[in-house]
This record gives C-alpha cells, structure tokens and sequence, in this order.
C-alpha cells in the first residue's frame, strides 16, 4: 500500500477494532480532533510531520495481541523523540505544547 492516508487508515481502523473504539475517539486521542481521521479517510490531507507522529504513535501504544495491518510496513517508523506524543496532563495523544521563544517578565 503506497498511499500514506491510507495506511494511516488502515492502522487506525486496526487499533480501533483491537481497543473497541470509534475511529472519532481515536482520532481525538492521536490530534486532539475527533474529525481528523474521517476527513483524512474522505481524501482530505495532513502534513508530514502529523503523518509521523501519528503513526510513532500508533507504533508506540499498539496492542500486543493486535496483528499490525499486513499491508503497512511497521519497520519503516522511526522512533523519534520530536515525533512522539505528550501523556502528560493535558491527557494521552496530545501533542506536547511548542515552548515560546517570548520570555515572560
């Protein structure tokens, strides 16, 4: 499977089917949207960087008795720390908020 919106749907659909979640609650955890899958799933686009944080974090939380989508290549994720997602207190599948170059006085 060449097309990346489609793999990002395959993978979705996969967790959502492992976990029992809607792919809106899925995609409110992963981009803090619960219309971003389905719009991604409609043709609309995302940019790069949401494409790989998206799926470090579907790499990073899939579950252990869920076959990885045979059609999706899983070794070609990086981990990477700028592309992971905050689980801080703003709760799981947040992006973590951009530090301001502004000082506060």
């Amino acid at each position: 499977m060449n097309n990346l919106r489609l793999q990002l749907i395959a993978v979705a659909d996969a967790y959502c089917a492992a976990r029992g979640r809607s792919r809106a609650r899925v995609s409110t955890i992963v981009f803090n949207s619960g219309q971003t899958l389905d719009r991604i799933a409609a043709g609309k686009d995302l940019t790069t960087g949401n494409w790989e944080r998206a799926m470090a974090w579907f790499h990073e939380n899939w579950p252990d008795e869920a076959p990885w989508p045979r059609d999706v290549e899983r070794t070609a994720i990086i981990a990477n720390p700028s592309a992971t997602v905050s689980r801080g207190p703003r709760g799981a599948g947040q992006t973590a908020p951009r530090k301001s170059a502004r000082k506060s006085k």
